[in-house]
């Protein structure tokens, strides 16, 4: 069974397009539970005793696999770090089970999932990552505004950008025909295009009612999610972007673009810096300068993880 994974800094439209690609007959979709980052790759990695024993029926995300039928936490009491990998083969298998078509593709949407990408080709045979960009600034909004980000420094949410989207730049350096990326911004604008781009990429029929979302992504929402999901089960928002050029200061704009550089030249995103002076520029320089080093840590800790699962393996 082909797998397929949807990553992307957050609030970058994971969500969105995770329920349009479960829209798709040949497409089963699991819910995030972000078990590969957090049991999975833990496991693989020695990082705790195999005698370790794990819960799951305490794990309130992976009650989306009981609710779904793929799996019977009660049994799932005790686990051992050498069975995390046969128990998630097996909740995979039920998904692609349960699809009333035969699904080519089981897939599943962790945004953070971007961090371990170097060692994805080490566990996964057949696997497609989709990445999707969004505009930095409007990320940075959407991040202030969503229950488990609001909270955040500027500067933690620019130093994620930074460092994940150089983790993805290394990870598609040698993986070219395993990821395609996407742009949120001509998602919501010209759908149809860009699905039958995804499609093309992942050698499947561009179906219409993938634009016809909602119902999927009704069931992938949990109740907890709504309060920053809530666009995904409603009409696609055609007009969801640029808004930082009116909720967002001048200031703070040009520190998101001189730090964000991947994105904004991915995107080709317009600029502000036209409209700050010489002080301000040397002050985002600065602080790109401090960035670099900080996202460096992550980045470093990707390739170790690589390393360390060949070691394993």
């Amino acid at each position: 069974m082909k797998r397929l994974f949807i990553v992307g800094v957050g609030r970058s439209g994971t969500s969105l397009l995770q329920s349009m690609m479960a829209a798709h007959s040949k497409i089963v979709m699991m819910p995030e539970t972000s078990f590969v980052r957090r049991y999975l790759v833990t496991s693989l990695l020695s990082i705790k005793s195999k005698a370790t024993t794990y819960n799951f029926g305490e794990d309130t995300y992976l009650h989306r696999w009981q609710k779904d039928g793929a799996i019977d936490l009660n049994q799932h009491d005790a686990i051992t770090a050498d069975k995390i990998l046969t128990t998630y083969q097996d909740v995979v298998t039920a998904y692609a089970d349960s699809c009333q078509h035969m699904p080519i593709y089981v897939a599943e949407k962790d945004p953070k999932m971007i961090e371990i990408l170097p060692f994805m080709s080490d566990i996964f045979d057949d696997f497609k990552i989709i990445h999707i960009i969004r505009d930095p600034r409007d990320v940075v909004l959407s991040k202030n505004k969503a229950s488990w980000s609001k909270g955040q420094s500027l500067l933690k949410k620019i130093i994620a950008n930074h460092a994940q989207m150089n983790i993805v730049g290394r990870f598609q350096s040698s993986n070219k025909l395993k990821i395609l990326e996407v742009y949120y911004e001509k998602l919501i604008q010209n759908p149809e295009q860009v699905l039958l781009e995804i499609c093309r990429f992942l050698d499947l029929d561009y179906e219409p009612n993938m634009q016809s979302f909602q119902k999927e992504a009704q069931k992938l929402v949990a109740n907890d999610e709504f309060s920053w999901k809530k666009e995904t089960v409603g009409p696609l928002l055609s007009n969801n972007c640029n808004k930082w050029k009116e909720e967002m200061s001048v200031s703070v704009s040009s520190l998101v673009e001189t730090c964000c550089t991947r994105s904004m030249k991915k995107g080709q995103y317009e600029t502000s810096m036209d409209k700050i002076g010489l002080v301000q520029k040397v002050k985002n320089w600065l602080t790109y300068a401090l960035i670099k080093v900080v996202s460096s840590i992550y980045v470093i800790n990707a390739v170790f993880l690589k390393k360390a699962v060949k070691k394993n393996g």
